[in-house]
């Protein structure tokens, strides 16, 4: 995958995660769950990405970093790289 810059607006970001949430729940046939509690929690996470892209509050250091490794642990697996991976957490 391209490592590229997506130049965005704030409010475009913002409508872009509240409609793949609504996409997804649609797709995977979540009809149990309410609209308004799907745009709260695509609301939701659609500020703190805000928030992280900006700087005005960022995401915790260590966190993002174990979910930066587990990511790119799966793109290793769907490529097909045949290696072997340690992942460990210091206490």
């Amino acid at each position: 995958m391209e490592d590229k810059k997506i130049v965005t607006t704030e409010r475009e970001l913002s409508m872009a995660v509240a409609h793949a949430s609504l996409l997804v729940c649609h797709k995977e046939e979540y009809k149990h769950i309410k609209g308004t509690d799907i745009m709260r929690v695509a609301a939701s996470i659609s500020a703190a990405v805000e928030k992280h892209l900006t700087g005005r509050e960022e995401f915790d250091p260590e966190e993002y970093r174990a979910t930066k490794t587990m990511y790119e642990v799966i793109e290793a697996l769907k490529s097909g790289a045949a290696t072997v991976i340690d992942i460990r957490r210091e206490p």
